[in-house]
């Protein structure tokens, strides 16, 4: 994509999966879906530390996003911008400058947000609809319909510092 995406998806509909996206810097976040047939599965990657935020689902794409670390993105961890994603499960979404999940307006909500964990995003949890912010897990999942079972708390990462997003006994995640 020559912008600085570590993954760029463009109506295509692959299987991206067992991937470390870290530390790209310029324009794109680590990993960017765009374009209405694009549905690709997005699943156990670690994506850190971008410039400009985990992942940009965009232009009426629909990625099933499941078990990814997402975390310490300049930017939010998730920006959904005129998209629909099938699904966002079971990942962890943690210490991103931005927003965990942002959805930038009311054509952009996820099929289903459950089971998430969320920890330390700067802004807050969750942006729904580009105009409602929730801070904790209880408000978000009584609030949000998309919303189920997502829980909150420090995933205890081995050595985030040098890179090592493994969970510590006892995380919660």
């Amino acid at each position: 994509f020559g912008d600085g995406a570590g993954i760029y998806v463009s109506d295509a509909s692959p299987l991206i999966q067992g991937n470390l996206i870290s530390s790209n810097t310029g324009y794109g976040a680590g990993l960017h879906v765009i374009g209405s047939s694009s549905s690709p599965r997005i699943i156990n990657n670690v994506i850190a530390r971008i410039v400009e935020g985990g992942i940009n689902c965009a232009g009426s794409a629909k990625p099933r996003i499941i078990n990814n670390t997402i975390s310490d993105n300049t930017g939010d961890g998730i920006f959904i911008s005129s998209s629909t994603p099938d699904s966002i499960i079971n990942n962890i979404i943690s210490l991103n400058s931005d927003y965990g999940i942002y959805e930038s307006s009311t054509t952009s909500d996820p099929g289903k947000v459950w089971y998430n964990s969320f920890y330390a995003n700067g802004s807050g949890l969750y942006r729904d609809e580009g105009t409602t912010d929730y801070y904790t897990v209880s408000s978000l999942n009584a609030s949000v319909a998309e919303c189920k079972n997502n829980i909150e708390g420090d995933p205890l990462f081995v050595d985030r510092v040098n890179g090592n997003y493994n969970l510590r006994s006892g995380s919660p995640a």
